[in-house]
């Protein structure tokens, strides 16, 4: 150390005065080392100072203790492969490097780039003969600079975050000797980075949701089922009977909007998924009661949180109201029904086909009728096979024709065949519609044969 702490005492004896002088260094820097953690551990919960400041008052407290030394502070950007220079309150020219080729964690070439990406300590022992620091050689001998020792500080998972460099002014051997004290002062960094991180990811979550529950329509939920609160999203106060904030439920069953028809059963239910141990979903339709008087039906899904022995203790979820999806595909399913009915009893033979492979996908009464196969039979088919041999070259142009292609409706003459071989010439019309999403057919076939 270059700083040393002593204590007089002096006591009468006879005529003269004792003196006693005790060397207290070792517990004066515990005690101002002690002192300085609590400082920037208290400014680094408080949340009201940037990590610059925290860092600064951390490693200039630090030069304070320990006389001679000074020092900075690297944090690793994984993002933009960089080590971005934060703190060296001692030396401020050192931030003119910041911005430097030096910097880059692929070219750089300094102790610092070199100890973030090796992951090991870099000692210096002699600024003016190793070529290591000749970028940083003039501005560090201004400030009577020989030495250095730059350390690694890595997080839980052995990953470098940060490099923090300790420099001395010609005792070349005090920077080995003092593993102790360096390693305390990255024990001391690694703790308020990792801190600073944590807050900033949280603060990032909990934008994120704030955001989520802006842009959705779903009501956020998160029940604590061993405190009994439950938290609603603005959606509820929104959309719903409800205020969004917290509630305490333990006197009120957190079901008391949900229709009296629906809730014994989406209470029972939740009771059930909650004591099953092997699961941590719990999905439910119910009707809720609106801010109008009305129920809106609602589909509910949550996530059930347990603790180590799978014991619930949380579950948090979102509220979607479903009326209009409902309602909508109830109309799609009376619509396909009502199509299907029409399509099954027409007496115009008619089939469909998909335009990719060319197969039959459904055939009314009327179509089996004339042609004489059963359903299954008229499903094992495609288009060439009712098609005499010489209409398939035709066949295959018309498949490749800009009408075709389209999708417009076309009507055209052809010569098919029935089950018994029987030649029969159809006006064939057709036009364009999706099945299940792929691109398909509807034909409609008039036998015109004895017309002809």
């Amino acid at each position: 150390m270059f700083n040393k702490w002593f204590e007089v005492s002096a006591y009468p004896f006879e005529e003269s005065l004792t003196v006693m002088i005790r060397d207290i260094t070792a517990s004066k820097i515990q005690h101002l080392t002690q002192a300085l953690e609590k400082e920037v551990l208290e400014m680094n919960t408080a949340g009201s100072f940037p990590l610059k400041v925290v860092m600064d008052h951390l490693l200039s407290g630090f030069e304070k203790i320990h006389y001679g030394l000074k020092t900075s502070l690297g944090i690793v950007d994984k993002i933009n492969n960089k080590l971005n220079r934060i703190s060296a309150p001692a030396m401020p020219e050192l931030y003119a490097l910041t911005n430097t080729d030096d910097s880059d964690l692929g070219s750089g070439k300094s102790p610092c780039v070199q100890a973030a990406v090796e992951g090991s300590e870099i000692y210096v022992q002699d600024i003016l003969k190793e070529e290591i620091a000749a970028d940083y050689r003039e501005i560090l001998l201004s400030y009577n600079i020989r030495s250095s020792r730059t350390i690694p500080v890595k997080n839980k998972n052995k990953e470098v975050i940060a490099v923090f460099t300790i420099f001395n002014n010609g005792h070349k051997h005090a920077l080995k000797e003092e593993t102790c004290l360096i390693q305390r002062l990255g024990t001391i960094i690694q703790l308020l980075l990792e801190n600073f991180q944590s807050k900033k990811d949280l603060e990032l979550s909990n934008e994120r949701h704030q955001l989520i529950m802006h842009a959705t329509s779903d009501s956020i939920w998160d029940f604590n089922l061993k405190t009994k609160q439950v938290y609603r999203g603005k959606g509820f106060e929104k959309y719903y009977d409800q205020k969004a904030g917290l509630e305490l439920i333990d006197a009120r069953k957190w079901e008391h909007n949900i229709h009296p028809e629906d809730a014994e059963r989406v209470e029972g239910n939740l009771e059930k998924a909650l004591n099953n141990k092997t699961t941590n979903t719990w999905i439910e339709e119910y009707r809720y009661l609106k801010k109008d008087g009305s129920y809106a039906l609602v589909i509910d899904k949550g996530f059930i949180v347990r603790d180590t022995n799978n014991q619930a203790h949380r579950i948090v979820g979102a509220l979607q109201d479903i009326t209009e999806i409902k309602k909508n595909q109830e109309k799609l399913v009376q619509s396909e029904e009502n199509y299907k009915n029409m399509f099954s009893n027409n007496p115009t033979p008619m089939w469909t086909y998909d335009m990719d492979s060319k197969c039959f996908t459904m055939v009314n009464d009327a179509a089996l009728a004339l042609y004489g196969y059963t359903r299954e039979e008229f499903l094992q088919l495609d288009l060439f096979t009712i098609r005499i041999g010489e209409d398939h070259q035709k066949l295959r142009k018309h498949l490749r024709s800009k009408a075709f292609l389209e999708d417009l409706n076309i009507s055209q003459e052809w010569t098919h065949l029935k089950k018994d071989k029987t030649k029969m010439i159809v006006d064939v019309v057709s036009h364009p519609l999706l099945i299940n999403g792929r691109r398909s057919r509807l034909v409609a076939i008039k036998d015109i044969t004895e017309k002809k």
